[in-house]
């Protein structure tokens, strides 16, 4: 190895006592300092408001730092380490300027849900997960502060960039529906595990091995058959859900053959990935119409 390419591997002096150097965005930490805290959260607005190409300043996760997925389990001022879940605040601001056709300078608009400025050509919701599928943090955002239900062309992009992050975050610890600590692994099948139970014919050798299948199945299905999959998987969780009260109606396949029927483009597509976000609230709306 040549000279350039040892300083190129060599972790900076300021990394030392660090996991494995991912780092976090600085509004994604806790802070003492009010100050820091508004400069912090101004840069985060500044990011959104470029459609997430802005640079941006980070924080590499340390020894003995959790990276706290969920609000609901963040109940120790004294643990340390970033806060996933402000970052998918961001995310969501994003989106929501995206979606409006926002350009630079449209961020607070977003945040107060108000109009925003002309549109940037540039910023769209897909370029926008893109940009932020190609960082560790923006992965995991991608993966825990989904809003809503994917698409199957989504879905693969998510499992995509997971793929390429996964050293970085798996060496990482987390908390997310609890307090406990859990490895990346549990995070990723909380998130995941409606993908993996319709879209994974048997288990592998690995969760990293299995999404990579799941999504590809996913992708090389015709229509024909994500309905095939999505009933099944409606069928599976009719049976389990201790709301339904239509039990024998909700698991019959035909029924929910012609419910998936009944969807537009965009719910059917949202049901063929398996997520429980689309098929529960299906599910409990057509039992109480039963």
């Amino acid at each position: 190895m040549d000279a350039a390419a040892a300083r190129r591997n060599a972790a900076p002096d300021d990394q030392a006592g660090f996991v494995n150097a991912v780092g976090f965005p600085l509004w994604t930490w806790r802070s003492g300092d009010a100050g820091a805290l508004v400069a912090a959260r101004h840069a985060g607005e500044e990011w959104v408001a470029s459609g997430c190409k802005a640079d941006i300043p980070t924080r590499a996760v340390g020894q003995g730092d959790v990276v706290f997925v969920g609000a609901s389990a963040d109940l120790d001022p004294a643990r340390t380490g970033p806060r996933a879940y402000i970052a998918a605040d961001f995310l969501g601001a994003a989106l929501a300027a995206a979606r409006a056709g926002a350009g630079a300078g449209a961020v607070a608009d977003a945040w107060a849900g108000a109009a925003v400025s002309p549109a940037d050509p540039a910023m769209d919701a897909d370029s926008v997960r893109h940009r932020l599928g190609r960082t560790p943090w923006g992965a995991l955002t991608l993966l825990t502060g989904r809003r809503s239900p994917g698409t199957p062309e989504s879905t693969a992009a998510l499992v995509h960039a997971l793929l390429d992050a996964w050293d970085a975050l798996d060496g990482l610890t987390y908390v997310d529906a609890d307090v406990r600590a859990v490895p990346f692994e549990e995070v990723v099948a909380l998130s995941l595990g409606g993908l993996l139970g319709t879209w994974l014919p048997r288990a592998g050798a690995s969760l990293r091995d299995d999404l990579a299948t799941a999504s590809a199945t996913l992708r090389a299905a015709d229509e024909t058959e994500r309905r095939d999959h999505a009933v099944a998987r409606m069928a599976e969780l009719a049976a389990s859900s201790s709301r339904i009260v239509h039990r024998n109606e909700l698991t019959d396949r035909a029924r929910l053959a012609a419910l998936y029927d009944d969807c537009d483009a965009d719910e059917r597509a949202a049901l063929a990935t398996g997520d429980n976000r689309a098929i529960l609230p299906l599910l409990y709306g057509a039992d109480r119409y039963l």
